[in-house]
């Protein structure tokens, strides 16, 4: 990886280099992913597996997805020090930025007889997905950490 100290020119041409790329997607890639996640809302696991398989990798099983403690343990041991350095790093800073969206319940009574309000209800668990290359072997961590924080 290589750093950029900010504010510098080699940073700022960094910068304009990425935004130059596009930031934007192609409607035939738009219409697939809605093809997608309509599919996954409709069948469920069953499609999210289908598509896992096609895309990442073809081992993988409805059983597989939910990590047991004791591959978070194993796992936990496979790594050295300073990765898990940088991936606390980088959960702290993923937590503050979320922590400034952070969205409350709220009641108003604008006038006599009207109760308006926003009822903001965290869920007990959530499926994170990781995309990962070469058959599920190189999961994106920085997913993990960004799709867990939000959640």
């Amino acid at each position: 990886m290589k750093l950029y100290p900010y504010p510098s020119q080699a940073a700022e041409k960094r910068i304009i280099k990425t935004l130059d790329r596009g930031l934007g997607f192609s409607k035939k890639d738009l219409k697939a992913v809605e093809a997608y996640l309509k599919d996954v809302r409709k069948r469920g696991d069953e499609a999210l597996i289908e598509y896992t398989r096609r895309f990442d990798s073809d081992k993988v099983t409805v059983e597989s997805l939910k990590v047991t403690p004791k591959e978070f343990d194993l796992a936990l041991k496979a790594v050295d020090a300073s990765f898990l350095k940088s991936l606390d790093r980088s959960a702290n800073q993923l937590e503050y930025f979320h922590s400034k969206q952070k969205e409350n319940s709220w009641i108003d009574t604008p006038r006599n007889g009207v109760m308006v309000g926003r009822l903001v209800k965290p869920v007990s668990a959530a499926g994170v997905y990781a995309p990962g290359a070469k058959g599920g072997k190189t999961p994106l961590v920085s997913s993990v950490l960004m799709g867990g924080d939000s959640c």
